[in-house]
């Protein structure tokens, strides 16, 4: 899991870095921050009440960043780390130009890491996500001779959620889901929102 290291936290103890998705996928983001800054603190928003944010308009996805990032701020964060690749896509620039604060996405360094690591590169993630064409376009500003595929799998965010990962109905539909990027004889397999980590480990 990529974070983008495009800006340093104050050494500030009581100032702590907010971190937002809508449910627990950003957990594995929260994990990976208190690896890489120990000495940091956190505020965790899960928008349990409102996924998934797959099957959502930008205009949602917007006034849901506005919310919770306003909120964040009013809690006395220095920094947002938005571990969200739906809002990632959608919104992250428009909410940077909002807030006073640094805002950071996961589209960037996700496909800096991906066309690293290979040349025929899968992208599994949400409708919303697919449909920006995020990850494409970053990843081909990386480098333009990455071929790269990308499946919509909207049904991975509820199962994950109901905690459904050992269920035979998960395996099938993460079969269906991935059949198209084996065909396409990938070498590197992006997780396009931070649920999907834990389909890994389910299984």
């Amino acid at each position: 899991m990529g974070i983008d290291s495009g800006f340093t936290p104050v050494p500030d103890r009581h100032a702590p870095i907010g971190i937002f998705d809508s449910g627990v996928g950003g957990l594995t983001v929260l994990r990976e921050l208190e690896r890489q800054l120990p000495q940091e603190s956190a505020l965790y928003f899960g928008d349990t009440a409102r996924l998934p944010y797959g099957d959502r308009t930008p205009e949602e996805i917007l006034t849901f960043g506005r919310e919770i990032i306003g909120w964040m701020m009013d809690q006395g964060v220095k920094m947002v780390l938005m571990a969200c690749n739906t809002s990632s896509a959608l919104v992250l620039a428009q909410v940077q130009q909002e807030f006073a604060v640094p805002i950071l996405g996961l589209i960037c360094p996700g496909a800096r890491a991906a066309a690293q690591a290979g040349r025929r590169v899968g992208v599994i993630a949400t409708a919303a996500t697919v449909a920006s064409d995020a990850y494409r376009q970053a990843i081909l500003e990386v480098d333009p001779s990455t071929q790269v595929w990308q499946v919509a799998c909207p049904e991975f965010v509820p199962l994950i959620e109901q905690n459904r990962l050992q269920e035979r109905h998960t395996r099938e539909v993460a079969a269906r889901y991935l059949q198209p990027l084996l065909a396409a004889e990938i070498d590197t397999l992006v997780y396009g929102c931070t649920h999907y980590p834990y389909l890994g480990a389910g299984f």
